[in-house]
């Protein structure tokens, strides 16, 4: 699949992504409640852009967890 892709595989793949996501945040992370939905994102989207994705929700939760426990270690 081309990088570059229209509007409709773009709507498509983001689409595809946040399902994903979604999934494995009201799954409590378990990827294996999870797989359908990660074999069509993968699909969807160009494998740069599913690395991309993957790093970035990473990098959201820890960004989320140094500002929960970050917190926590403030005020003890």
């Amino acid at each position: 699949m081309s990088t570059f892709l229209k509007s409709e595989e773009r709507k498509s793949c983001w689409e595809a992504k946040d399902n994903y996501f979604t999934c494995l945040s009201n799954n409590n992370e378990d990827q294996s409640k999870c797989q359908e939905l990660k074999k069509l994102f993968e699909c969807k989207c160009p494998n740069t852009w599913v690395k991309h994705f993957e790093r970035k929700y990473e990098y959201e939760k820890y960004k989320a967890r140094l500002l929960t426990e970050g917190a926590r270690k403030k005020n003890s």
